[in-house]
């Protein structure tokens, strides 16, 4: 997480950019990370889900029942611990298994927003 902080921080005191996005699943868990942040969505998904997209994407890494045994003993639990509940500090949740048009469409006026308003150009 420090590297994480270190490269936020530069990028926004070099001004070089209007938009930075910061992916992570502990990024509304970090004290330091929070504040800097305009818009923070929280990409929810049923832990059915997430265990499958987990075990798949891990299991070309290190094996998969290897990976499924660790997300059943390990990773299912840190995740109801630590980042499920950072969701309410999240000014948006948006339904992972099937994003409506309206959050997306939402998401894509505030960037537009944000943008102009500091290029002082109509979105």
């Amino acid at each position: 997480m420090p590297q994480l902080r270190a490269d936020l921080q530069a990028a926004i005191n070099a001004n070089a950019t209007n938009i930075i996005i910061v992916e992570g699943t502990l990024i509304l868990y970090d004290e330091v990370i929070l504040p800097l942040l305009d818009l923070k969505l929280y990409v929810d998904a049923k832990a059915e889900e997430r265990a499958e997209r987990y075990v798949g994407l891990y299991s070309q890494y290190h094996g998969h029942d290897f990976i499924k045994n660790s997300y059943a003993d390990l990773v299912r639990y840190r995740m109801e611990e630590y980042v499920e509940p950072t969701k309410w500090r999240a000014d948006v949740v948006i339904n992972g298994s099937n994003p409506s048009d309206n959050s997306l469409e939402m998401i894509a006026w505030f960037v537009k927003t944000k943008q102009s308003s500091k290029t002082g150009v109509e979105p």
